[in-house]
């Protein structure tokens, strides 16, 4: 890709992170009123986490959401 011929800016890693290792997240829907994230829990306890946009990554806007996901399970959360 060559985006030195281009006028867009390109983003590229994690969209969201969180601070536990083990939970997977998953951007589902970014329109705005829509905008969706997954959040799964892998793992044989339950979790809880903060999860937030990735540093440079600026389409959802900033905001930090804390979210219980029981284990081996989703959870979907509505961010602003």
């Amino acid at each position: 890709m060559d985006i030195e011929a281009s006028d867009r800016e390109v983003f590229a890693g994690n969209y969201l992170t969180c601070d536990k290792p083990d939970i997977y997240l998953l951007l589902v829907d970014r329109r705005p009123g829509k905008r969706l994230i997954e959040v799964h829990n892998a793992g044989n306890t339950p979790q809880t986490c903060t999860v937030r946009p990735a540093k440079g990554f600026d389409l959802l806007g900033h905001f930090a959401k804390t979210v219980t996901v029981p284990a081996g399970t989703s959870v979907h959360v509505r961010v602003p």
